[in-house]
């Protein structure tokens, strides 16, 4: 099952593997460079076939999904830290435009 979603470092082309061969090193197919396929860290679903995907490094964007080949959303990466004034938490996509301090911040409101 080519479940996990990632791109070949050299040449960018989108790749899908099995995810349980995060973490080894293998060869991209389009370039033949070493890839290293990355451990996966959030999971989404395809939209037009409910096919579970993992990625562990595409942040957001669109790609094909392997088992259907329609195009699937990436979800965006967020974290979430404190404002060091305020103690607000605070996830990055409420940054995206951002200026000034924190507690201040017109999106925070």
């Amino acid at each position: 099952m080519r479940d996990l979603l990632c791109k070949c470092p050299k040449c960018d082309a989108s790749l899908a593997f099995d995810r349980k061969l995060a973490g080894r090193t293998l060869c991209c197919p389009s370039c033949k460079g070493q890839i290293v396929v990355p451990v996966p860290d959030r999971t989404f679903i395809c939209a037009a076939c409910k096919y579970e995907l993992v990625s562990g490094e595409l942040w957001g964007g669109t790609e094909e999904c392997p088992n259907c080949k329609a195009p699937v959303e990436v979800p965006l990466k967020f974290f979430s830290f404190f404002c060091p004034r305020c103690k607000l938490s605070v996830t990055s996509f409420r940054l995206r435009n951002y200026s000034g301090h924190l507690c201040q911040s017109e999106d925070l409101q």
